[in-house]
């Protein structure tokens, strides 16, 4: 039953069927479904009612910090512990954070202000807003921008002071919902309620080029090569050439209700976040899905990219951050060996050997790909063993055979 809902995509539904079996049920399948259902390295629970909006790394890529509707909280993620949390002095919930350079973190209360906390979770300073829906930095996270009526505020980082105000040209017709600044700040990319995208000049004002995708912009994000955007909707994601506007390709999942797209670092992937609780691997060149990391096991606001390309933080309905490798896939790898049954496998500290039923003994190797290659030896094997010294014991038709760990019999 188990597998049938991970087939459906509902790892929620798995979870729970997995959570509940009795010890005796916990078997090999048990635990291959289990690995299936969730990918989920390690996360941070909160209170029921602070769901996470927001999410973001610092440059270093050693803290992550949170808006987590009632609470901000910075947690280090080599040590895997929670450096600080506060709560906002607000009844709005923190619905957006950007990490600036130094450490300090703003967010955006919902209709209602923007607050600055410095590295230590102290409250540092506070200006009122009700205009802005999100928060963007330039690449060196020096300035600070937000969506404003009509246009993009910059505000001082320090203070929160508005510093300078654009007004698009000609008008958006309706509410700006998300914002990415170009690595120089030259350029803003807004998502607008209307499906409208905008790139305009913070300069001027004037529109670079306009584009419309089907229901609301939800958010928009600019590679940081500055040669692409995309923007996520609640049928589709839209990736575009940043310099023209030209639709480069569309992927459309209704059935995802996708709220957040990042870029990996490298910009090869897009991390999509979803409603349908998953967080999806986009292939940046074609639109393809590479895979849906599971474990979320609840709808996914806001998902964010390491520096080092290496982990993703995401932000959960469900009140947690859940920390995946960027690696993830919620399909079993699997390898070809001879196309005949396999009759043993061994594993012991990350070797694996397999026998099939035509005699043969593989060795396999685990990377992004499982690979195999074919240990040579003249013997009919039937089953194998791996002993702590790492000695691979093969049962063949005449007996037992030992081999070292570099396959010498």
């Amino acid at each position: 039953a188990a597998s049938s809902m991970l087939e459906r995509g509902d790892a929620s539904a798995a979870h729970a069927m997995l959570d509940a079996a009795p010890a005796v049920h916990r078997g090999w399948e048990w635990q291959a479904l289990t690995r299936m259902a969730s990918q989920s390295a390690w996360r941070l629970a909160f209170e029921a009612a602070d769901q996470v909006y927001g999410v973001d790394w610092s440059m270093d890529g050693r803290v992550v910090v949170v808006a987590a509707s009632r609470v901000v909280s910075a947690i280090d993620v080599v040590a895997r512990r929670e450096l600080w949390r506060v709560e906002v002095p607000s009844i709005r919930p923190a619905w957006r954070v950007c990490v600036l350079a130094n450490g300090d973190a703003i967010v955006r209360l919902l209709e209602e202000e923007i607050l600055r906390f410095d590295r230590t979770g102290r409250l540092a300073a506070r200006a009122p807003n009700d205009a802005a829906t999100d928060l963007a930095t330039d690449a060196a996270r020096g300035r600070a921008f937000l969506t404003d009526r009509g246009g993009v505020l910059e505000i001082d980082p320090t203070s929160l002071a508005t510093r300078a105000r654009t007004v698009i040209d000609p008008p958006a017709d309706a509410t700006l919902h998300a914002l990415a600044m170009s690595g120089d700040a030259a350029t803003a990319v807004v998502g607008c309620e209307d499906g409208e995208i905008i790139a305009f000049g913070m300069s001027d004002g004037r529109r670079r080029w306009t584009v419309r995708m089907p229901g609301d912009v939800r958010s928009v994000e600019i590679s940081a090569d500055g040669t692409r955007v995309v923007a996520a909707g609640p049928r589709s994601l839209v990736l575009l050439d940043f310099a023209s506007g030209e639709e480069v390709w569309t992927l459309d999942a209704p059935q995802s209700n996708y709220r957040d797209a990042a870029f990996s670092p490298d910009g090869r992937e897009i991390v999509a976040s979803a409603w349908s609780e998953s967080v999806d691997r986009i292939d940046a060149a074609t639109g393809a899905r590479i895979d849906a990391i599971t474990g979320a096991y609840s709808q996914v606001w806001q998902s964010a990219v390491s520096p080092d390309g290496n982990w993703i933080a995401s932000g959960t309905f469900g009140a947690r951050v859940e920390f995946f490798p960027s690696s993830s896939s919620s399909r079993p790898l699997a390898t070809a060996l001879d196309g005949t049954p396999v009759t043993s496998v061994a594993a012991r500290d990350g070797r694996v050997v397999a026998a099939t039923a035509s005699g043969s003994l593989f060795a396999i190797t685990r990377g992004e790909r499982l690979a195999a290659s074919r240990i040579a030896g003249d013997l009919h094997a039937n089953a194998v063993d791996i002993l702590a010294d790492g000695t691979v014991a093969v049962g063949h038709d005449r007996g037992v055979r030992w081999m070292s760990a570099d396959g010498r019999a």
